[in-house]
Formats: structure tokens, C-alpha cells, sequence
């Protein structure tokens, strides 16, 4: 399937292709580092989605129960915007904040990652 298809959907791209996961994974590492946060995880260690979403779930916990700033900084750092996580929030009113927000930035992550693939194998366009 098309990636560009994914991308408000990224989950299903991450259930498809292992390698996407891997992506994904390296770049969430990515983000949390720059904002001086380690994960507890590697990407070998994850072999799906699910456990993608339960090891993230884990670190969002921790932050929210110990370092709110932090949490603020690393999802401004994602760029996962206000608005969305409020109107998630309010879609979704009966799930755990940890589990939402491992959800919002898995998604997030994963949208970055299908985008640089798309854009590098693209050919580039005559105007």
C-alpha cells in the first residue's frame, strides 16, 4: 500500500512493516534523548505495536508522576499540538493519559518517519 496512504493512520503502517517500527522506535529515542530522557527499551527489544505502546505508556507514567515539564517540553519537542491532545483527550475521556498520549506520540513519530520515506523516494517533480 501507498505510504502517503498512512499518514493519518500511521499504527496500520507500523502493524504492516517491521522495519517501519524499527523507525519509529529509533526516532521516539531520538526525541526523548534531545530533551535528556532516556527510554528503558531498544528497538530489538520491541517486536510490535503493542509492546511499542506498553514500554512508552511506562516512560509517560513515570514523567507524569515526576517531571511534568519534562513531559511538556518532549511533546512540544514531538510536536504533538495542544489542540490535538485536548480533542483526544476529550474523544477518549475513559483512557489512562500515559496510554493516550504513548498513542498520540507513536503516531506522531511514526507520521515523521512514513513522510521521510516518502520524500526520499519520490522522484522529484518538474514545475
Amino acid at each position: 500500500m501507498n505510504q502517503i496512504a498512512h499518514w493519518h493512520q500511521p499504527e496500520l503502517a507500523l502493524l504492516e512493516r517491521q522495519e517501519l517500527l524499527l523507525e519509529t522506535v529509533e526516532q521516539i529515542k531520538k526525541d526523548f534523548l534531545q530533551n535528556g530522557l532516556t527510554l528503558g527499551f531498544e528497538a530489538d527489544q520491541l517486536v510490535d505495536y503493542p509492546s511499542l505502546l506498553h514500554a512508552l505508556e511506562q516512560a509517560l507514567q513515570w514523567l507524569l508522576e515526576r517531571d511534568e515539564q519534562r513531559l511538556m517540553s518532549l511533546l512540544y519537542r514531538i510536536d504533538l499540538g495542544e489542540e490535538k491532545l485536548k480533542k483526544s483527550m476529550l474523544q477518549h475521556e475513559n483512557e489512562s493519559l500515559s496510554n493516550l498520549l504513548a498513542k498520540l506520540i507513536v503516531q506522531r513519530e511514526a507520521q515523521k518517519v512514513l513522510i521521510r520515506h516518502h520524500f526520499k523516494t519520490s522522484p522529484p517533480s518538474h514545475a
